[in-house]
């Protein structure tokens, strides 16, 4: 992508020289080392109001990880079109999940879910989005890790379960507070992670703007097609 400042975040312990001599327009930001340490610890470093203060320069920022891959360059596309966030939709791997009553049945189990305050585990297929590749609005995300910095702290605490950061998007804000998203199809245009075969047939076999997971085993020997 030619015209964007293109960031790295890093632990400020590990040597990025040879990584900055292939690519010397990359901006380097290290960050302290513990925020790499786990899951965990990344979640609660995108989840920090100091992370969003950090790039409070710019609208958008494009968070992508290292087993994603950007298809087309339509970044710009996606950051006018008024979206607070916007990543891979959670869709199921499971056929029987992808009919309309099944859908519908996710849908009102999620909002079931978040009315009630549950885990929200299994309840967030087809809502937007995945983490790993996903466009945010950092004044938004500003207010909102200001705003929520109690729950945040406690929901993701040590002690308790496991809360992936995008999850807790989803289900944690309230009222106008909530993230602007596009709806979950929309959102496949945008990138794909799981059932990517399902996902490429749903927008009429186009590529997405990227992939995010395209790693693993499971989604590797499809995406093969497509990245050489």
């Amino acid at each position: 992508m030619i015209g964007y400042d293109i960031i790295a975040i890093y632990p400020e312990t590990l040597d990025i020289t040879d990584v900055y001599k292939e690519y010397p327009l990359l901006i380097k930001h290290p960050m302290e080392s513990f925020h790499f340490n786990s899951l965990r610890s990344y979640n609660k470093l995108v989840l920090s109001n100091s992370f969003y203060e950090a790039f409070s320069n710019y609208k958008y920022i494009l968070i992508n990880q290292l087993d994603t891959y950007i298809f087309n360059d339509k970044l710009c596309q996606w950051a006018n079109a008024g979206f607070d966030y916007v990543g891979a939709p959670f869709v199921p791997d499971k056929d029987k999940y992808w009919s309309c009553l099944r859908r519908l049945w996710c849908k009102l189990n999620f909002y079931l879910r978040r009315y009630k305050g549950t885990n929200p585990h299994h309840s967030q297929w087809y809502q937007v989005g995945n983490g790993g590749l996903c466009l945010r609005n950092v004044s938004k995300f500003q207010d909102i890790t200001k705003k929520y910095r109690q729950q945040i702290d406690n929901d993701l605490s040590d002690e308790k379960d496991f809360y992936p950061e995008d999850l807790w998007l989803s289900f944690e804000l309230k009222g106008s507070d909530r993230l602007k998203t596009p709806d979950w199809k929309t959102a496949l245009n945008f990138s794909i992670e799981c059932s990517p075969q399902k996902c490429m047939e749903t927008i009429g076999n186009k590529l997405p703007f990227g992939t995010h997971a395209w790693t693993l085993d499971k989604h590797r020997p499809f995406w093969q097609n497509f990245i050489k």
